[in-house]
């Protein structure tokens, strides 16, 4: 991959000015296909499944940018090797020249490498930003006329025409809603709706969130939250970007584990345990009573185990 010098800025006597450069993702290799099912010839060129996770980008912010093919297709590798946050098409990245594997033929030698994309638009969606001009074009390709898309018809005459701006090859934009932070929280979000929360108890936002309900103890009470799939039934159609707290009565699946706090459960049918082989049962108190849970006997087969008392 080729390395310019002259991207970072370097004066006469060889040192750099600025370390950073910016570039629009414009490809990124996750397998031998691109985008337009064709195959990718950088995979193989940069080394097939080790060019994983690697970029071509164009240069922002540099006069180097216009009409230069030479300066928007450059490849850039993922500067972490144990986090896997790549980017989609479109979205804007910072990168920096970094030591190349070749570095024992020639101790100069330098590869591109990128950071994490930009939060351009406050989104744990999407931040793509395409490039005007070939966005514009795209719009010309799928047969969009200008007056269309001012009037908010970006499928043009023909129906089946999809307009969208591709940013991936299968990624599709939905409506994610970000999590709402509370003081002292550390949260991890997924593109989907996916989350880790490392929160606590805090009283003064009980109408907010479930795990702060007026029985709990302390402000300060640890507690983790892992949900998979946001609920829509909280949320407001006409606010859809609008942060949301995790609701443990309808995301599609949550793991809370909790210290000191008073987590209600408003329809207990909702958790049948079937998987353990166990059924829930409430009394008028609202006390959780379960069938025994058998260990498994290697001895005896499963199907001897069915009407075989086994120990606890």
């Amino acid at each position: 991959m080729a390395f310019d010098s002259s991207l970072y800025g370097m004066n006469n006597m060889g040192s750099v000015q600025n370390p950073f450069i910016i570039g629009r993702v414009t490809r990124i290799i996750l397998e031998g296909i691109d985008i337009n099912d064709n195959i990718n010839k950088d995979f193989a060129d940069l080394g097939e499944w080790g060019a994983i996770g690697c970029i071509q980008f164009s240069v922002l912010y540099s006069s180097k940018q216009s009409n230069n093919e030479s300066y928007a297709n450059l490849i850039a590798k993922p500067l972490f090797s144990n986090i896997k946050q790549y980017p989609l098409i479109g979205e804007i990245v910072q990168i920096v020249s970094g030591p190349s594997d070749g570095i024992n033929e020639r101790k100069s030698k330098q590869d591109y490498y990128y950071y994490p994309p930009f939060n351009t638009w406050n989104s744990i969606h999407h931040n793509a930003f395409p490039d005007l001009r070939e966005y514009s074009q795209f719009i010309i390709d799928n047969k969009v006329e200008y007056n269309q898309v001012a009037e908010g018809n970006t499928q043009g005459s023909d129906s089946n025409v999809n307009t969208e701006y591709p940013l991936g090859k299968t990624f599709k934009e939905r409506e994610v809603r970000d999590l709402l932070p509370f003081e002292g929280d550390f949260i991890l979000e997924g593109r989907w709706g996916q989350s880790i929360r490392f929160a606590s108890t805090v009283k003064q936002k009980s109408d907010l969130n479930f795990w702060s309900n007026t029985d709990s103890k302390e402000n300060g009470d640890p507690v983790t939250i892992i949900s998979n799939y946001r609920s829509k039934k909280s949320s407001d159609p006409k606010e859809p970007y609008i942060p949301t707290v995790e609701d443990i009565n309808s995301d599609g699946s949550i793991i809370c584990l909790s210290h000191n706090q008073q987590i209600e459960i408003k329809d207990l049918q909702l958790y049948p345990l079937a998987s353990f082989g166990a059924k829930i049962k409430t009394s008028q108190d609202n006390i959780i009573t379960l069938q025994p849970i058998y260990k498994s006997n290697y001895k005896t087969s499963p199907k001897q185990q069915d009407n075989k008392d086994l120990n606890i």
